[in-house]
């Protein structure tokens, strides 16, 4: 008799990471500082001019290839946020999983680096002169980026309202970020997966944006798979929505 197959077990995730897109204080390393508190998000991130580029705004410290680094990128017509990650494609199927469901994601794109925008992007990046060793760490770092990874993601800038208070239907969109959860198994926003091994808790409330309209928006919604038969994904799923009703 054949030997029974192995049970189906959860993808690996990378090692979870609280993050969140902000600035990184300038104090910690010498950062290029926009002030993005008075900035609006690019109109159409279809169509971005990188020749008009004008600052870029990292968000790590640590060395690059040690998780996902999100560059803030300032253009004459708005702001758009480029994400490097190994991850970009499942983060790209969660978004469009998202509109399926209702859930507000920022709208996003994949870039190769295999395209000509991926070298007017870094071409872009060269052509910053300001006389400032901040500028040119952030520059340096953000090259370094470009060489790792095979692809950036470019999405919408959200921008954050730190007072608005929520409403009916901020409840009813969180209700709709909960559903995606459960479909694509997102574990870096809600405490639902007792079956899955992470660092922490789970639970990451930087990944909820909510704008000034009081409409929350989600970021970092990467798909996760299950090897195996389905019925193992259904049980994980069936345990984490009893747990959210009990």
């Amino acid at each position: 008799m054949a030997a029974p197959p192995p049970p189906p077990v959860f993808i690996a995730p990378e090692k979870m990471e609280k993050k969140k897109w902000a600035v990184v204080d300038a104090s910690v390393k010498p950062f290029c500082t926009l002030d993005l508190s008075g900035e609006h998000p690019h109109p159409n991130i279809n169509k971005v001019d990188w020749s008009t580029l004008q600052g870029i705004t990292n968000n790590k410290t640590e060395k690059v290839g040690s998780g996902a680094q999100v560059t803030f990128a300032k253009v004459d017509n708005g702001v758009v946020v480029l994400k490097a990650a190994h991850s970009v494609g499942q983060e790209w199927m969660g978004s469009v999983v998202a509109n399926l469901c209702g859930a507000a994601v920022p709208k996003c794109r994949i870039i190769p680096s295999s395209s000509d925008e991926f070298a007017n992007i870094r071409a872009g990046v060269d052509a910053i002169a300001v006389a400032d060793p901040a500028v040119e760490y952030s520059k340096s770092m953000f090259k370094r980026v470009m060489a790792t990874y095979p692809a950036l993601l470019i999405m919408d800038f959200v921008e954050e309202s730190k007072s608005t208070p929520l409403s009916e239907r901020s409840l009813r969109d969180i209700g709709a970020l909960v559903v995606l959860d459960l479909l694509i198994i997102n574990i870096d926003r809600f405490p639902l997966w007792k079956s899955v091994a992470v660092d922490d808790d789970g639970c990451n409330l930087g990944n909820i944006i909510v704008k000034t309209d009081a409409t929350v928006v989600a970021i970092d919604q990467e798909t996760r798979g299950v090897l195996g038969d389905f019925g193992r994904y259904e049980a994980v799923l069936c345990e984490a929505v009893d747990d959210l009703v009990s």
